[in-house]
């Protein structure tokens, strides 16, 4: 059958391997964003889809739009004239493409809200903070910062510690921080962007759930799992990249989200079984 968005091939029980369009998630119920699910309906997506968005990359024969197949790494195709370009034509113009695409530089600089430019600022006095064993457990917090710098001295967040902290924007997490716990930013409605250290290897269960706001994280290579419901109703969320590191991806860390993965090539195709199940659509990097 036909996409009922992009007009392209597409089977019932899978997104779209054109526009992501994924049946079961019942876009017709809402004829303008929900406040739910932050879903679109059919006709804002087709309204979208024939204007031209920022940063991507148009054919260069009759400047229609360029999607890439489920799990192609080879080429780009125009949904419109078929031209397609081969892997030398997209190492030209993928660099500069990429990072309009995903929205940020390879080195973080240039965000909204980047911490070069924005004030952070410290609360330990609303931080609650437990040591056990030689580790320093935040347990809690009771303030209101929007820009809030942890402690140095954490080793762990712990589970639900920011849960419905309405207030927090940005949060610094420091370099030493192992472990994040369950639901540790659960219903942070106004948080936009999080960078998540190198030495975390799981993003836990409901970590960043009904984050409505959530528009950039970093996830540190040497990542290996993401859990069930780890980013559930994230609805900002547009773009996220993959480090090859990872190995676990759940059918269900993504839920209710319209959410494009992009990975390298190679992580691609090891994990070809992972993003079939879980219904990801993914690019190569």
């Amino acid at each position: 059958m036909a996409c009922p968005v992009c007009g392209g091939p597409f089977r019932e029980e899978r997104p779209c391997p054109r526009c992501g369009f994924d049946q079961g998630l019942w876009y017709e119920r809402y004829a303008t964003l929900s406040p739910a699910t932050g879903l679109k309906s059919l006709r804002m997506l087709r309204k979208e889809r024939q204007q031209p968005g920022r940063g991507r990359l148009s054919c260069p024969r009759c400047g229609g739009r360029l999607f890439s197949a489920l799990l192609d790494k080879e080429s780009l195709c125009c949904d419109a004239c078929g031209f397609c370009l081969d892997q030398k034509q997209l190492r030209e113009q993928k660099t500069s493409w990429l990072s309009s695409l995903i929205g940020e530089k390879p080195d973080g600089e240039g965000l909204q809200g980047d911490p070069q430019t924005s004030t952070w600022q410290e609360d330990p006095e609303n931080c609650r903070i437990l040591m056990d064993s030689g580790r320093a457990i935040l347990v809690g917090y009771t303030g209101n910062c929007s820009m809030l710098r942890l402690p140095e001295e954490i080793t762990v967040i712990g589970g639900h510690a920011f849960e419905d902290c309405s207030s927090l924007q940005q949060v610094r997490i420091p370099y030493g921080v192992r472990e994040i716990g369950q639901a540790a930013f659960a219903g942070c409605r106004s948080l936009r962007q999080i960078v998540l250290p190198a030495g975390i290897t799981t993003v836990q269960a409901n970590t960043f759930a009904n984050c409505s706001r959530l528009e950039s994280v970093t996830l540190p290579e040497g990542l290996l799992s993401i859990e069930a419901n780890a980013f559930y109703c994230c609805s900002a969320l547009r773009r996220l990249r993959i480090p090859d590191s990872v190995r676990n991806i759940s059918e269900d860390a993504f839920r209710w989200t319209h959410l494009t993965l992009y990975a390298s090539s190679r992580w691609m195709e090891l994990n070809r079984r992972t993003l079939e199940k879980a219904q990801l659509f993914c690019m190569p990097l």
